[in-house]
């Protein structure tokens, strides 16, 4: 795993360049290392201080070489103490290139005040060469120029003050110098690539891992709510078995309290004032509501077996239209065509036309518009109905088909659960889109091949 310093930087690179996210990749890395080789130029600048008093002994040069390397040190110290407050790469890549170039022009200076030797500081350079390009790791660009650079101050230095005894020796450095340099930038170009090969492998570790991070939380969310959906279903179930038993149980009593209003309007209507005949009829009207939510529980309980009739949508909708009173303040608009040819069972369908217009009839008290109309798509027909109604809320859109669910005050809620059901029997679905304010829309798509005796 990956420290939490350069996953933050990581994370803070995200969406730039290739070049970008690398580089702060590994900018923690190349922070460490560049203090190991920082302090390790300390090494031969001490160093020198021993051949400085062996050729100067205690003079004024040699204090003046002692300062010189003495301000050197410095300079490498808080470089390197400066590195830990480095956040981005681009002021990693300015302070080694600054902290080089002084160290270049300060050994430049050093070397033209020490004639008498040029070998040993030649072998440093060489090392110094080494150094920058595979130790310290920063831009290839800055990298060449800086050991190009140094190298031929080196090399002009050299031919300076070399002598003309010495130009074996001459040629051997100036040939080690050149041949460090090559060596060093091919080491260092391929240690890029292989950095940056590096990286991408990560990123695609990283992002494959985000994805299947991803995926088990979907998966988890998903199960969850399969498991959520499973309880419901058997909720209802359990609801829809307990619901047939008692309808079954209600209808008896009802039979007998409708057989019972039945005779007393029959032997007594005429000895009974306005108020008796009210309550009587009071009495039928709450029977045959009672008797409507018993049929509502069985339908919705029981299995629906189809009895298919070849019909039209324009003939389903006109039925379906004779069966309900409009209110005069609602303009109904019939688009709907006689074709194509269907099979359904017009009973049932029948029954899920008039709720879906009953229901747009209600979102429209103070009167509106109402379009119905049928379209033809491949192997389906959509028969849609258009209301100008308040609309339907985005959660009640959620809990529109649920069964006992229902926002009017009368009612149990098994209108639409059952109009869906009986849908989807026919191998059909209804969907609602709908806006607050704006009206809704009830699409009801059916098959226009159905398969006969289908039971859900």
């Amino acid at each position: 795993m990956f420290e939490p310093e350069r996953k933050r930087m990581l994370n803070a690179a995200q969406g730039n360049s290739e070049t970008d996210g690398y580089r702060t990749f590994y900018l923690p890395t190349d922070v460490k290392r560049a203090k190991i080789a920082l302090l390790f130029f300390i090494i031969p600048v001490i160093g020198y201080v021993f051949n400085d008093y062996n050729f100067f002994g205690f003079s004024t040069v040699f204090f003046g070489l002692v300062a010189l390397r003495l301000s050197l040190i410095i300079i490498l110290v808080l470089s390197a103490f400066f590195m830990d407050r480095i956040k981005n790469y681009h002021t990693y890549d300015r302070v080694m290139f600054l902290t080089i170039i002084i160290m270049a022009v300060g050994g430049g200076i050093v070397n033209v005040m020490r004639p008498t030797d040029f070998v040993v500081q030649a072998l440093v350079t060489i090392i110094a060469v080494f150094v920058i390009f595979l130790l310290v790791p920063f831009r290839f660009l800055y990298q060449c120029i800086l050991s190009f650079s140094t190298s031929l101050s080196e090399a002009l230095i050299i031919l300076f003050i070399t002598r003309p005894t010495e130009s074996a020796v001459l040629f051997t450095i100036l040939f080690g110098i050149l041949i460090s340099n090559i060596i060093a930038a091919a080491g260092a170009y391929q240690l890029h690539g292989y950095r940056i090969n590096t990286y991408r492998e990560f990123v695609k570790r990283k992002e494959a891992q985000e994805k299947l991070e991803q995926h088990t939380k979907n998966l988890e969310e998903l199960v969850e709510e399969r498991t959520r959906k499973l309880r419901t279903a058997e909720r209802f179930a359990a609801i829809g078995e307990t619901a047939g038993m008692v309808g079954h149980d209600l209808r008896n009593p009802l039979t007998g309290i409708s057989n019972a209003t039945y005779y007393l309007k029959k032997k007594y209507s005429q000895e009974l004032d306005k108020t008796g005949r009210d309550m009587l009829e009071v009495i039928e009207n709450n029977v045959e509501y009672s008797n409507k939510i018993i049929n509502d529980l069985l339908d919705y309980a029981g299995n629906i077996n189809l009895d298919l009739q070849d019909t039209t949508p324009k003939a389903l909708v006109s039925e379906s239209l004779d069966m309900i009173t409009l209110p005069k303040n609602i303009e109904v608009h019939d688009l709907t065509e006689n074709t194509p040819n269907l099979a359904l069972d017009m009973v049932k369908m029948k029954r899920v036309f008039v709720n879906i217009l009953k229901n747009a009839i209600d979102a429209m008290p103070e009167g509106g518009q109402l379009i119905i109309k049928s379209q033809a798509e491949g192997e389906t027909v959509k028969v849609s109905f258009i209301d100008t109604g308040a609309g339907i809320s985005v959660e009640e859109l959620k809990k529109l088909f649920q069964p006992l669910y229902t926002t009017k005050a009368k009612g149990m809620g098994f209108g639409l659960a059952i109009c869906q059901r009986i849908v989807e029997a026919h191998g059909g679905k209804i969907v609602v889109e709908s806006t607050v304010g704006q009206g809704a829309v009830f699409k009801v798509e059916l098959p226009i091949k159905a398969t006969k005796n289908q039971n859900k």
